[in-house]
């Protein structure tokens, strides 16, 4: 785009030296491509071209064998200067972003020191992923997560103790760490956005029970320590 057709035209010419391979590179770059049928004829005077075009067109199989929208495109190119075969990239169907890209890269891994090994990567452009996500499945609003509150006269291990247990259940869990009054604890936690608060008492802590309090609909109740995970678990 930047140096338009005739540039490329000559920057090929330069590159490859031969008029003829250049004429067909350009035809590569017109063709609409799709499928490797779409470029057989092209490439028909190519020294084993048919054999690279088995070999994409099995590879085309496979994709969408298992279902993926795969599309030949002999105009395609990358960047970097390090691929020694085939690129490619990956598109969003909702926006026509590019989301990530890669290729075969043969002496990759030896330029940084490894032995001579064939391979093949990709990267992922995680900005353009998150702008796709946010359209598709804009990010929610409802509460998530347990904030485990100290009253006065626990001890922090115990409540440590807990958001542990919790932890070790796949529940995400966060606690005051910097001494905040119990009233300061709650309110941190409804503007956080969380789900639940665990309110840890000494009373209640001595007869193995907590106060959890659903920060949605304001309601509270007492449950045992050994319930916790299934009372949770049940508001979800």
């Amino acid at each position: 785009e930047k140096i338009g057709r005739e540039g490329v035209e000559r920057e090929l010419l330069r590159i490859t030296g031969d008029e003829d391979l250049t004429s067909i590179l350009m035809e590569l770059v017109d063709a609409e491509g799709g499928d490797v049928e779409d470029v057989r004829e092209i490439v028909s005077g190519v020294r084993a071209s048919e054999e690279a075009l088995e070999r994409l067109g099995s590879l085309l199989d496979i994709g969408r064998e298992l279902g993926l929208p795969v599309r030949f495109a002999p105009s395609l190119a990358r960047g970097l200067v390090y691929y020694t075969g085939m690129v490619f990239e990956a598109y969003s169907e909702v926006t026509s972003l590019a989301l990530g890209g890669g290729g075969r890269y043969d002496g990759l891994i030896s330029l940084y020191g490894g032995p001579r090994t064939p391979a093949t990567g990709m990267s992922l452009g995680l900005d353009r992923i998150i702008e796709v996500v946010s359209e598709v499945r804009p990010p929610e609003k409802r509460r998530r997560g347990v904030f485990v509150a100290r009253a006065p006269g626990v001890d922090v291990v115990e409540v440590l103790r807990i958001a542990r247990g919790l932890r070790a259940l796949g529940v995400a869990t966060d606690l005051d760490l910097r001494g905040r009054s119990l009233a300061r604890q709650l309110e941190y936690a409804d503007k956080g956005g969380f789900r639940y608060a665990v309110i840890v008492g000494p009373r209640e802590l001595a007869a193995g029970r907590v106060r959890l309090k659903d920060l949605t609909t304001g309601v509270e109740r007492e449950v045992g320590l050994r319930e916790l995970g299934e009372a949770l678990a049940e508001g979800k």
